[in-house]
């Protein structure tokens, strides 16, 4: 009786602290893509992340967090803009983040120094159409990884 009382407590031990472990997701690159190479244009579908090489690092496209762009079927004052987070790691480690934003109009990036390297964000499809929503996962970024 003993016995069973002792594996019984050791399996609900065992369970409840299984539960209490948090996974956080892993920007793992995507099977599916080939790697990027560092100081190459390459694209990124949001929620995805890209394996660039010689490096090992990775880069994650997490997030559209604002997307004012004109719709391609309405005529706007202003062209808008957009702005997506982005999260870079290197095999042991994740390097840190930052906010991209595109500006108005079709030329154009902006960069940030993650850690060692300089990430440009250079384009973003699809636009938009007024009576459309985008889910996240068709957005598609280009991006120019560095290390200067």
């Amino acid at each position: 009786m003993k016995v069973s009382t002792f594996f019984l407590s050791l399996f609900f031990t065992v369970s409840l602290a299984a539960c209490s472990v948090s996974a956080t997701p892993s920007p793992l690159p995507s099977p599916t893509l080939s790697p990027a190479r560092l100081g190459e244009p390459f694209q990124v579908h949001g929620g995805e992340s890209r394996l660039i090489l010689p490096d090992m690092v990775s880069l994650q496209f997490v997030a559209v967090v604002q997307d004012s762009r004109c719709p391609s079927d309405v005529t706007c004052i202003r062209a808008g803009e957009a702005v997506v987070l982005v999260r870079l790691s290197a095999p042991d480690h994740v390097a840190g983040q930052a906010t991209l934003t595109l500006p108005p109009g079709a030329a154009g990036s902006d960069r940030a120094s993650i850690d060692a390297y300089l990430v440009a964000f250079t384009a973003i499809a699809p636009l938009q159409v007024s009576a459309r929503t985008i889910e996240p996962s068709q957005y598609v970024a280009t991006f120019v990884v560095i290390r200067p």
